[in-house]
């Protein structure tokens, strides 16, 4: 059996022939085990080899914990039927360290995976088991290490069950985007005529700005610019810190004002209930924009090449493609 072949062809086996498991096939899973590599080299897995009476006993703590507390929601229960059918039980111990507990939990993952592989390969079924957890204290005391931390334990013995492979994500789901790679755009200071609002107007204010622009987009047409195909030449949402002097938004982007419009020439002038705004000139890098975590990957950029926001984002997005871009301002003209 190839590598590949055990990685496709593992399942977590719950249902368990009776027929006992011999030694030399434990040892080399937990030989597999030992192998696996460890932050730092710690290796901090400790392993318990439990049959018979006493794995039963293990079960039933487990069991008697579902029973006191059903209002918690848990399979510990279910989970501990399974280990009675199992005839092979291993509970996975770590020494207590809080400073290496996350990085132990993670090298101890590693481990019980490779033990998992080695089960399947060796024609045993294995189910990797954390809801210990919740009868952990007992299980700790009963077991004999009761100031070690239980990480986990797993059921092993023959499968009796085939069951499919559980839906898995594609692998295109689980990709992250590559952090965006920014254009630079020298602006200078430009005209944009529209609806104004700040953050003091409750949640949902630029969703609102955006409908009543769009409403009342004839009042501007005429007075707006716009490109060789006679679409707007610019359409923009601009922001600016609450004293107009086009600071970032304040208080973690989260108090500031916003306008809903559409670039215009120096000397147009805004009918009632419209208001213009002159954005300074700028050196911009310009993001592509449109997506929940736009924003984030953005500012992660910034800080990750040692850059900062010398004044507000603005955003635009072309009328004739609905492309939306970003604009982070890193150096004032």
């Amino acid at each position: 059996m190839t590598l590949q072949q055990a990685i496709a062809g593992r399942r977590s086996i719950r249902r368990f022939l009776p027929t006992d498991v011999p030694e030399d096939k434990v040892l080399r899973v937990l030989e597999s085990a030992r192998l696996c590599q460890s932050a730092k080299n710690r290796q901090p897995w400790r392993f318990l080899v439990v049959r018979g009476e006493r794995r039963r006993q293990l079960a039933q703590l487990m069991l008697d914990w579902a029973e006191a507390h059903p209002d918690i929601p848990s399979s510990s229960g279910y989970t501990a039927r399974v280990i009675r059918q199992a005839p092979v039980l291993i509970l996975v111990f770590c020494e207590k360290d809080d400073m290496w507990r996350d990085a132990d939990y993670l090298s101890i993952g590693g481990a019980m995976e490779h033990m998992c592989l080695t089960a399947h390969a060796e024609g045993l079924g294995a189910l990797w088991i954390r809801d210990t957890v919740y009868a952990e204290v007992a299980l700790r005391q009963a077991a004999g290490y009761p100031d070690m931390d239980l990480a986990g334990a797993m059921a092993l013995g023959y499968p009796a069950e085939n069951p499919p492979m559980r839906p898995r994500l594609p692998l295109e789901e689980l990709l992250l985007p590559a952090p965006p790679e920014p254009r630079r755009e020298v602006r200078p200071a430009f005209w944009v005529m529209g609806r104004e609002g700040s953050t003091e107007d409750g949640e949902g204010f630029v969703r609102r700005l955006w409908d009543e622009a769009q409403a009342g987009f004839a009042e501007i047409e005429p007075l707006i610019l716009h490109d060789a195909s006679g679409r707007p030449a610019g359409v923009w949402g601009c922001m600016s810190s609450m004293d107009r002097r086009f600071a970032p938004w304040e208080e973690g982007f989260t108090r500031g004002l916003y306008l809903a419009g559409a670039e215009c020439p120096a000397d147009a002038q805004p009918p009632s209930g419209w208001t213009k705004w002159q954005v300074p000139g700028f050196e911009y890098l310009v993001f592509p924009g449109g997506r929940p975590e736009a924003f984030s990957l953005a500012l992660a950029y910034l800080r990750g090449n040692g850059l900062s926001l010398c004044g507000a984002q603005q955003d635009h997005t072309d009328a004739a493609t609905g492309q939306n871009e970003m604009y982070f301002p890193v150096r004032r003209l």
